[in-house]
């Protein structure tokens, strides 16, 4: 079985991704859906309420929910679309992979550039690398949760790759918006990701 994690801000956005999802997958079948969110539910979804109001904090704060069956963890953003096959897809790459390993998805349309291919901005893991590493830590609130993850892995003589063959489309004007509204946590975020990496800094 696979999870899918979705940090969720906005109600009409998950409601249209659990359309689009529901095009390609039947709900209740496979994946197991997680939507993470302070102030909604989503009919065909096990939502979580959490407290946290950032993206990197709420993927974390789902991990205990995910379905205990699932053998993959996967978390997305509520702007992204899938392609036929890519959660499968990607369970084979990661299958040809020893833990601790983290597969990237391929991302098409929106002009969205990843911070680094070192870095699992969207992404899919295992159980036994969850096992190993941990997940997205719930310190991070909106910023670097992802970097950190991926870094971890690294540190852990693990590795991050993309599959090429594993794509999702991703709206990058509507989560440009959106994290415009999550700025609170960037300083906050930004200081706890160089107490741990300080000699992993990708910005100017």
């Amino acid at each position: 079985m696979i999870s899918v994690i979705i940090p969720a801000a906005r109600s009409q956005e998950v409601t249209q991704f659990l359309v689009n999802w529901l095009r390609v997958y039947s709900i209740g079948d496979d994946p197991d859906i997680i939507v993470s969110s302070p102030t909604f539910a989503v009919n065909g979804a096990t939502c979580v309420r959490d407290d946290f109001m950032g993206s990197a904090a709420a993927i974390g704060a789902a991990l205990p929910h995910v379905n205990p069956k699932s053998n993959y963890v996967a978390w997305l953003s509520d702007e992204c679309l899938p392609t036929s096959g890519c959660l499968e897809t990607m369970a084979a790459f990661l299958d040809t992979h020893p833990p601790p390993f983290i597969g990237e998805f391929s991302v098409g349309d929106a002009g969205c550039l990843a911070v680094d291919k070192r870095y699992a901005r969207w992404g899919m893991t295992t159980r036994a690398t969850i096992d190993m590493i941990g997940f997205f830590d719930i310190g991070f609130g909106s910023f670097f949760g992802d970097v950190d993850f991926s870094l971890r892995c690294w540190a852990a003589g693990g590795a991050v790759a993309i599959c090429q063959n594993s794509k999702i489309l991703h709206k990058a004007r509507e989560d440009g918006v959106k994290s415009g509204n999550t700025e609170r946590h960037y300083a906050h975020d930004q200081a706890l990701y160089l107490s741990r990496w300080p000699n992993n800094v990708f910005w100017k």
